[in-house]
């Protein structure tokens, strides 16, 4: 039973769409982060021939990553815990808040590289696509310089509510959102274009495994960052976006290891041995290698059986014209 002598406090804030938000997209990320940690061991253990870049550049993500998250947690500790009820901290503007701005991107902008490099190989080496892409990758970065600037001069948490905080922010996740959206539509039409009809049943497989992969990794990155940029313009003046924008940065990284580690299954039961995916430890580059000669194991393949076919024809034509 309570202490009746105990007063009731007399400040009631609903707090949802501020903190809450905060504390959701927290949760959502350190689920996201956990499954990063065992994606990571998964890669190291099955893949542990890759070449050290590789290697290295999941080690520095997933670095990134992590100071991603402890910069999360504690943008909201002192507010919730430490500083518990005070409620002029409920106004002001944590910095790890802005710390984290220019951390995501530097997991983001390596990830969608890694499929524009993808894109590249996929294409036969054509530029065009990853050149027209590029700066807008960049300004994910960029974009984030003079939105820092502005909203570090004070400490008021409704600064970035504020019209030029919100148009540069809605800018970069809008080029963000975009990049993925492009991203993902480029690989699933270049896999499928290089998939003929006629390619024999053990290659169409290993194609639809590929195509599957790269839907299933690469469009998620774009619908929650077109969400992250829907909250934003439908809700300004609040931090509803954040609940779906903390837990893209672990998405990135999730979508990259996912590649990495689905080579065996997309390879599956082909015994082909001029296929260079038969070895299971190769590394980004080869990964991407794997794709174009993918494609041109593909074409060539489907090529011979046409003009198998041809040749039969022809053959067939002969012998009713000798008749």
């Amino acid at each position: 039973m309570a202490d009746a002598s105990i007063p009731e406090n007399p400040i009631i804030l609903n707090i949802v769409t501020s903190y809450g938000a905060l504390l959701i997209g927290d949760f959502l990320a350190c689920i996201l982060w956990g499954i990063s940690c065992m994606q990571t061991t998964l890669y190291l253990f099955n893949y542990g021939s890759d070449r050290w870049p590789v290697k290295s550049l999941v080690v520095f993500l997933m670095t990134l990553s992590t100071v991603h998250q402890v910069l999360l947690l504690k943008s909201v500790f002192p507010v919730l815990i430490t500083h518990w009820a005070r409620v002029a901290g409920l106004s002001e503007l944590q910095p790890e808040l802005l710390h984290r701005i220019y951390i995501a991107p530097l997991i983001a902008i390596p990830t969608q590289l890694f499929f524009l490099y993808r894109i590249y190989i996929c294409s036969r080496k054509n530029r065009i696509f990853p050149a027209l892409m590029l700066p807008f990758v960049a300004w994910q970065l960029i974009g984030t310089i003079p939105y820092n600037v502005a909203v570090m001069a004070t400490t008021d948490l409704s600064v970035i509510s504020l019209p030029r905080q919100v148009a540069i922010s809605t800018s970069f996740r809008a080029v963000m959102a975009g990049v993925d959206i492009m991203i993902a539509i480029a690989m699933t039409y270049l896999l499928r274009r290089n998939c003929p009809p006629n390619t024999n049943e053990d290659l169409k497989k290993m194609a639809y495994r590929l195509i599957m992969v790269t839907i299933n990794t690469g469009i998620w990155t774009a619908i929650l960052a077109l969400m992250v940029l829907i909250t934003q313009l439908v809700f300004p003046a609040t931090l509803i976006f954040c609940i779906f924008e903390f837990p893209l940065t672990s998405l990135y990284i999730n979508s990259l290891l996912a590649n990495l580690n689905s080579r065996r299954y997309i390879r599956g039961d082909l015994d082909t041995s001029d296929w260079a995916t038969r070895n299971p430890h190769t590394s980004i580059l080869e990964y991407g290698q794997q794709t174009d000669t993918f494609s041109q194991h593909v074409l060539t393949t489907a090529g011979q059986t046409s003009n198998s076919a041809k040749d039969e024809e022809d053959h067939a034509t002969s012998k009713t014209h000798g008749l």
